[in-house]
């Protein structure tokens, strides 16, 4: 007789909200800010027909005009004592606007990283945790083989300077117990753009030579246009959420979001093209849902991976809207993946991986500045 086996699916989620911008209790800023780790976003307009005529650079530099100009990030390889550095607090730390992660595996190693708020996150395994000696809590996801735990340090305390116990203890901890790692870094100024950090003048030589490597890289845009895909009928979708069948309403909303947001996964993964192919006898019989109620038209779609500050996505979302209530398009879709491997999802909402490390939201920016928001997280991610 074989054994019986039961597996239990992963209970990954996916939250709706249908909104509106302008609303005093939209949550939709406080959604992008305190998603903290973005490593992708990826824009899509869908076109009309006025812009049949027009060159791809004709419909595009409007659009790239309204976007930040240069979005770079580090890549550094160092110890992390180094960020430590009193200088290094008062400038980057002291002020807020500095992101940092390690980028390192959260399910067999130890993470790290550096909140705009000024909160050094650890999340260790139970080695790791009984050789600092810092105090911590469990983890709210464990590793397969043990225990992990948390570490939150408020490194703008005043508790947290050169010569208090607490800020001696970390930096000896960083320097003694911890190894070098790679780390995403990232400073926000005060008009939320990007800006340089001045390792040269922070460090001094001698501090400069023990940093293993600084690398400063540009994270180049991607830009793909399609021609004659399904797109779905979002005019349509308004109209019915104003139906005065409050029930009704709901449903159609649950129903039609639903199948939009499997549409937007196709679109990402570049296979709307390949669906309207019918001849290809190894491709999979997958139809898209007859409510989408789509038919052929153009799109294109801007993409950038690196370290994405909220800052950038919050220029993205107000781009988009501004060309959706001048109608110079129909709509506007802009999909935000953060980083499998980060500690935290949202705000102080503890993440992990099994399986997968989804922690990743969707904005369908609508007509009359109204929005759908779609946030995925998987198994081990407590965001709700």
């Amino acid at each position: 007789m074989e054994p019986s086996l039961s597996f239990e699916p992963p209970n990954t989620k996916l939250f709706l909200r249908y909104s509106s911008f302008t609303h005093p209790k939209s949550s939709h800023t406080k959604l992008i800010e305190t998603h903290w780790f973005n490593h992708k976003i990826s824009m899509f307009l869908s076109l009309q027909d006025k812009h049949k005529d027009k060159t791809k650079e004709d419909i595009l530099s409007p659009f790239s005009a309204s976007l930040p100009p240069y979005l770079f990030f580090y890549l550094v390889r160092t110890s992390l004592h180094h960020l430590l550095k009193a200088e290094f607090l008062n400038e980057y730390v002291g002020k807020g606007g500095l992101f940092v992660l390690s980028q390192t595996s959260i399910e067999s190693g130890n993470v790290a990283c550096i909140l705009p708020n000024g909160h050094l996150i650890f999340n260790i395994d139970d080695e790791t945790y009984k050789q600092l000696g810092l105090e911590g809590s469990h983890a709210r996801f464990p590793l397969k083989n043990g225990d992990r735990h948390v570490i939150d340090i408020d490194m703008k305390s005043k508790r947290f300077v050169p010569g208090e116990k607490l800020y001696d203890r970390v930096l000896w901890c960083l320097n003694e117990r911890v190894s070098p790692g790679t780390f995403y870094i990232t400073h926000i100024g005060d008009e939320g753009n990007i800006t340089e950090i001045d390792f040269q003048r922070i460090f001094s030589a001698k501090e400069l030579g023990s940093i293993e490597s600084i690398q400063k890289i540009a994270m180049n845009r991607k830009v793909d246009f399609f021609r004659d895909i399904p797109i779905p009928d979002i005019t349509s979708f308004v109209s019915k959420s104003k139906m005065p069948d409050k029930q009704q309403t709901e449903d159609d909303i649950q129903t039609f979001s639903a199948d939009f947001y499997e549409w937007s996964g196709f679109l990402h993964c570049g296979l709307l093209e390949k669906l309207c192919k019918k001849n290809d006898e190894f491709l999979s019989s997958f139809e898209l849902s007859p409510d989408l109620l789509c038919t052929p038209k153009s799109g294109f779609m801007v993409s950038y991976e690196g370290l994405i500050p909220p800052s950038v996505v919050n220029v993205v979302v107000d781009t988009l809207r501004v060309f959706v209530s001048k109608r110079d398009f129909d709509w506007g879709l802009l999909t935000v993946w953060g980083f499998d491997d980060a500690p935290l999802s949202w705000g102080t909402c503890e993440h992990g991986f099994l399986q997968s490390g989804e922690n990743n939201y969707t904005f369908v920016v609508l007509p009359n500045d109204q929005y759908c928001f779609f946030s995925a997280g998987g198994n081990y991610d407590s965001f709700s």
